[in-house]
């Protein structure tokens, strides 16, 4: 290196820092400015602010757009090219490539004209006609989509910045010829939950921030007809945050008649999933609780006829839908298996059938995810949705002139920004808004009315003309690992308790919805199995309510008698019980199981009435359970002792006693017959033999 430049590099060093010294302090004052002074080129950039959604055939197209770091005399320059006539070619003027010839391009101009009151912002504007060109404008003369360039110069004109957006130019009206493509808007309303502290599911704080923002901007636009999917966990989960959520979904009470609402599972399931793993009954709740929830929240019934499907909807599952009341589904583009007849008329714009694992078909249109894609991608939002209508545009000049339709799902990650865009751009689509009103090209309209408006694409096969039937992708089914065991316990434990509490829906239904939302996809298996715990807990909680006395010894001076039971109820609604006897010894004569309903905050005593078959002591073992038997709730074990003799004892006390007595007296008879019969010269009396018993001396008949 030279000393010359060995030198400058100091004061080099020194502009750098100044120039960040003050672009931060510029930041701080008041945010970016589009002519921040001495700002590094390396950082400049231009972004989309706002722009005219649709230009008439005379009207004017309007951009603003914001600066960041461009320096001290920066220049802005813009240029009109020719129009995009394919999705490929759209896509490359996306890139800033290939653009096509320039119809139209404006000299540098400084930004110290363009915008003299240093706002931060730049609006330009250029006149249109179909004729000639206007002052400062450009004639254009048939109906496009033209790449529109937004270029950013320093001061000696070397290239800083650049921004493509889309000017889309209408016909006159009633005169294009064309039909408007059906574009069936389907919005999720959804944000994924986690377990909370207590193991319960919550929406952390920036997903319901960016779940409320989606809400207005479908809110916001009333008169566009479109179709929502709301996750009836995500918007229950909303309501209860703060007011602010609860706001939000009051908002949605209000859909105006024109739009359709999808009904959805309770939680995100894997359909494909949970098909899989037998949970068919529980895939089956899920929905009914999902429209109940709906129902309750917005006031209206859900409509449970159309669906998305996404990569876990499986063919097996689609079938299960099916039986659920499915009759149309929306197939995301790239699951769709590629056509292999030739003689199909269809393009992704057609309706055509779906087939499923047991052979049924279900009608269907396309999702377009490239016009999806356009509108998740990262970094302007603004832009994302005014380049998402362009290329529907396109779309619509590629089709010609019969009915054709599609769909567009916004992914999740969409931001709202993008969403509202795209609605205004919807909403706005004669191109009033320029000055000058045109044709439409797109016709928003709900998901049922798709299908309506949509041309069947159709096949031919030996002569015989039929809709297309298309296969399609999806992931194969995820392991659910112990999941689903874990489920079916909780769900009869949660039987239980509802047949324990059944008028307290406000001690069931918390439970319920921990163990529906514990389902959810976006949850890994630790995090399911933590919400199912959350809800046994729970329950738990409840059933620790219902007291009985510890271990009591019980002492009956008969054969029968009653056992006292106190059964406390110490919560603040009644309760159903199920009392269970069970004793090797006793028995039971009104039955040894007893429904028993217990006020609430109340004590409650039961004679049981038992009879016993021994004397001596015993257990008496009472299990107290839910009224169904499920769920247990309370146990405890008497110590029964009978001083009383039985009635079988009874009788062969008697019986010995007799049998003795009889013997008695025949023995005293046998006795008193043989001293008569034998005489007081008998050896065995008399004792004179040598083995006599008696000594000579002794009279036998002496009493002693």
């Amino acid at each position: 290196m030279s000393r010359h430049h060995r030198r400058r590099r100091p004061a080099v060093s020194l502009l750098l820092a100044l120039g960040l010294v003050l672009t931060a302090a510029r930041t701080w004052a008041g945010g970016p400015s589009i002519a921040g002074a001495q700002a590094s080129t390396a950082e400049a950039g231009l972004q989309l602010v706002q722009q005219t959604s649709w230009v008439g055939p005379s009207g004017v197209f309007q951009v603003v757009v914001s600066g960041k770091g461009l320096p001290a005399g920066a220049q802005i320059a813009t240029e009109v090219h020719s129009p995009v006539r394919t999705p490929s070619g759209f896509e490359a003027t996306v890139r800033g490539d290939s653009l096509g010839p320039t119809l139209y391009r404006t000299a540098p101009t400084p930004l110290s004209q363009l915008d003299p009151a240093a706002t931060g912002t730049v609006t330009l504007s250029l006149p249109v006609d179909t004729r000639t060109a206007p002052e400062g404008g450009v004639r254009l003369q048939s109906a496009g989509v033209y790449p529109y360039v937004v270029r950013a110069y320093d001061a000696a004109g070397a290239p800083l910045a650049s921004l493509t957006t889309h000017l889309l130019r209408l016909t006159e009206a009633s005169t294009s010829g064309l039909s408007p493509l059906a574009v069936g808007m389907v919005v999720p309303l959804a944000a994924p939950a986690v377990p909370g502290p207590d193991g319960t599911p919550t929406l952390e704080a920036t997903a319901a921030t960016a779940l409320e923002a989606r809400i207005s901007a479908v809110t916001a636009r009333p008169e566009v007809p479109i179709t929502l999917s709301p996750s009836p966990e995500s918007l229950r989960l909303l309501a209860g945050s703060d007011a602010g959520g609860a706001d939000s979904v009051t908002q949605l009470r209000s859909v105006p008649a024109g739009r359709q609402v999808l009904a959805d599972p309770y939680a995100a399931i894997d359909t494909g999933a949970w098909v899989d793993s037998g949970l068919l009954d529980e895939m089956d709740d899920q929905y009914a609780a999902g429209a109940e929830a709906i129902q309750g929240l917005l006031g209206y019934r859900p409509d449970g006829r159309s669906a998305v499907v996404d990569r876990t909807v499986t063919p097996e599952a689609l079938s299960r839908l099916r039986q659920l009341g499915v009759d149309s589904v929306v197939v995301p583009s790239g699951q769709l298996t590629p056509l292999g007849d030739r003689t199909a008329t269809t393009t992704f714009a057609e309706q055509f059938d779906l087939a499923a694992s047991d052979g049924s078909t279900v009608r269907a249109v396309l999702g377009d995810d490239r016009v999806a894609g356009r509108l998740a991608a990262p970094g302007d939002p603004v832009l994302a949705g005014h380049q998402a209508l362009a290329e529907l545009a396109v779309l619509e000049l590629a089709q010609g002139a019969s009915s054709r339709g599609l769909a567009v799902v916004p992914p999740d990650s969409t931001d709202p920004r993008a969403l509202s865009t795209l609605l205004t751009g919807l909403a706005e689509r004669d191109g009033a808004a320029s000055g000058s009103a045109g044709t439409p090209m797109l016709s928003p309209v709900t998901l049922e009315n798709l299908l309506t408006v949509t041309d069947p694409a159709t096949t031919t096969t030996g002569g015989r003309t039929t809709t297309l039937v298309r296969g399609y992708e999806s992931d194969p089914p995820a392991s659910l690992g112990a999941y689903p065991d874990l489920l079916r316990r909780s769900r009869r434990s949660l039987a239980g308790l509802r047949s324990l509490v059944p008028s307290a829906p406000e001690l069931t239904d918390p439970v319920a919805r921990t163990v529906l939302s514990s389902g959810a996809r976006t949850l890994d298996a630790d995090q399911r199995t933590t919400m199912l715990q959350a809800a046994d807990s729970a329950i738990a909680d409840v059933t620790g309510e219902i007291v009985v006395p510890p271990e009591q010894v019980v002492t009956l001076t008969s054969s029968s008698g009653k056992v006292p039971l106190n059964l406390e109820n110490r919560l603040q609604v009644p309760v159903t019980v199920r009392i269970v006897l069970s004793s090797a010894k006793l028995d039971f004569p009104e039955g040894d199981v007893i429904t028993q309903n217990l006020d609430p905050a109340t004590t409650t005593r039961l004679d049981l009435v038992v009879e016993t078959r021994a004397s001596g002591a015993f257990p008496l073992d009472v299990a107290i359970t839910s009224a169904d038997g499920s769920l247990p709730v309370a146990s405890t074990r008497y110590t029964v002792r009978s001083t009383a003799i039985s009635g079988v004892g009874l009788v062969l006390s008697v019986g010995a006693g007799l049998f003795l007595l009889v013997w008695w007296a025949r023995h005293f008879r046998t006795a008193r017959r043989a001293r008569k019969l034998v005489g007081s010269s008998h050896p065995a009396l008399s004792g004179n033999e040598p083995d006599g018993y008696a000594p000579p001396d002794t009279d036998p008949t002496e009493r002693r």
